[in-house]
């Protein structure tokens, strides 16, 4: 009850359309989720759908190509673990098995909500992210679990298993590393070549490519064969929102309204719509083996 208060409170902090309408404005958010984005498009496995008719394993999907192995694997063997531990019945304290129970059911509800309803999600799990701690709170057990089951193991078979584990962190973290700011881009291999990923998935959606690219225009620019006109600004058309671009707009340069009177074009590669102008490529943004936005010499 507590834990439940102390959140509702921190989520009003955050939701003014709550502050203003406690009762009614949580349901009827909830309610236009099922129905405001219906007609945005998603890209997933390689089709092309309206969010209010995508897959019904659209979010859980993306959860699984999304989420590192090896943390799929600790989910996995947490979920088991408890479910397991459960089925016994209780042991000790009635209330602590039914917290128990209460927690796993808390962790399952929003993803198999989403399941039975099909609100309009798009975007991955970008609605589900207060779905994630509950998971990740049953990988932590999951380690816990297996280190009072390595307890009584040889110590090589303790630091064996430690150094499996802190590998894993290392090197996810070293990939977060590699990937910033686009973090939110990473794949597993579930989602197959990461060079085709572009094409059945979406990547960049939040256009954090746009002021990247503008910001690399002055150099690009400056290269010799560059669209640049004396005394003329250099007309830029860029894919995706204008108000992500505008504030980024270098010196020199003016945002257009169509391809056709534009001497470069910018986009990332969500929906494939870099495809959308014929251009050499002089400016290209890779992150783990992906090609996320590209800037393209149109005359």
């Amino acid at each position: 009850m507590l834990t439940g208060a102390t959140a509702f409170v921190v989520v009003l902090l955050f939701f003014p359309r709550a502050q203003f309408q406690i009762f009614s404005g949580l349901p009827d958010v909830a309610a236009r989720l099922h129905s405001s984005a219906a007609e945005i498009p998603l890209l997933f496995a390689g089709q092309v759908s309206d969010a209010g008719d995508g897959p019904i394993t659209y979010a859980h999907g993306f959860f699984l190509i999304s989420t590192p192995l090896w943390m799929l694997l600790l989910l996995a063997l947490g979920i088991g673990l408890l479910v397991r531990h459960l089925t016994r019945g209780p042991e000790g304290l009635m209330v602590h098995w039914f917290v128990q129970c209460l927690f796993l059911a808390a962790a399952a509800f929003p993803w198999v909500y989403i399941l039975v309803t099909q609100p309009a999600l798009h975007n991955g799990i970008r609605h589900l992210l207060f779905g994630i701690p509950p998971l990740v709170v049953l990988m932590a057990y999951a380690v816990d679990q297996m280190a009072e089951l390595l307890a009584e193991r040889p110590r090589m078979v303790q630091g064996t298993a430690g150094g499996l584990l802190a590998g894993c962190i290392i090197l996810q973290v070293a990939g977060l590393v590699r990937m910033h700011p686009y973090q939110y881009v990473a794949f597993n291999m579930f989602a197959g070549d990461r060079t085709t990923i572009p094409n059945r998935y979406e990547t960049e959606y939040w256009f954090t490519s746009s002021r990247h690219l503008l910001e690399a225009m002055p150099a690009i620019i400056s290269q010799e064969g560059s669209a640049i006109r004396p005394g003329q600004p250099v007309k830029l058309r860029i894919a995706g929102p204008l108000n992500a671009a505008r504030p980024f707009v270098p010196d020199g340069c003016v945002l257009v309204d169509s391809i056709e009177e534009a001497d470069y074009y910018l986009s990332n590669t969500t929906f494939r719509t870099d495809l959308l102008a014929e251009g050499e490529v002089v400016y290209q943004i890779n992150r783990g083996g992906m090609t996320l936005g590209v800037v393209k010499q149109l005359q």
